[in-house]
């Protein structure tokens, strides 16, 4: 019945579960809240007894069986404010670190090794990390070999934000249908082009190079 509201107040699923059958039935031996549940015998005294130590539920022997029942649910607010000073002591550790972990995550993650992207998301996210870098883009690349819809976000999103944010862009393109109109655009995008014959230099893929990245 109110099984929902119990874990979006902090409870976890088969807390709530159990509590809630308390709450609606009161005083119940062991083998009716097993029943009503529908949790293994196990599983439902380890939750009663979770569900005591928080204080929202109470044991007691009536005819020499387990029963239990719950406590005032106002021990839910309680358990509330205490999670919310414990997430807040969390933030004020994490705020103190932050920068240390950071300075660490840059140590490691200019060490060499390789990272894998696929599809065109990651080779969007692989271009979007030259912007983050910061630093002149060296490239041997062959146009028409790029996938059209990747083509389209350079010329269209990914060139503009790099014009923007002042980055050059150094490039040797193997000649084909649209090296022309590519090389067209070098003012405006910040980039050198140097176009090379395709029968002499066949390029099959495309190589960038930036700060200490390939």
């Amino acid at each position: 019945m109110y099984s929902k509201t119990l874990k979006e107040s902090g409870l976890k699923d088969k807390e709530a579960i159990v509590y809630d059958i308390l709450l609606e039935h009161g005083t119940l031996p062991v083998l009716d809240i097993i029943k009503k549940s529908g949790l293994k015998r196990g599983i439902v005294y380890k939750t009663l007894y979770d569900l005591q130590d928080k204080g929202l539920a109470s044991q007691l022997t009536i005819k020499k069986k387990f029963h239990f029942r719950a406590e005032h649910p106002f021990k839910l607010s309680e358990l509330v404010e205490d999670q919310l000073k414990e997430a807040q002591n969390h933030q004020l550790t994490l705020q103190t670190y932050l920068p240390q972990l950071i300075s660490a995550f840059k140590t490691t993650d200019n060490k060499p090794g390789v990272k894998i992207y696929e599809g065109i998301n990651g080779i969007k996210e692989v271009y979007n990390d030259t912007l983050k870098e910061g630093k002149e883009i060296w490239a041997i690349l062959q146009t028409s070999e790029v996938e059209p819809k990747v083509y389209d976000w350079l010329s269209h999103t990914y060139g503009k934000k790099r014009a923007e944010a002042n980055i050059w862009a150094k490039v040797i393109a193997a000649e084909d249908s649209k090296t022309k109109t590519y090389a067209s655009k070098n003012e405006v995008e910040k980039r050198e082009t140097k176009v090379v014959p395709k029968e002499k230099f066949p390029i099959g893929i495309e190589v960038d190079i930036y700060g200490s990245k390939v």
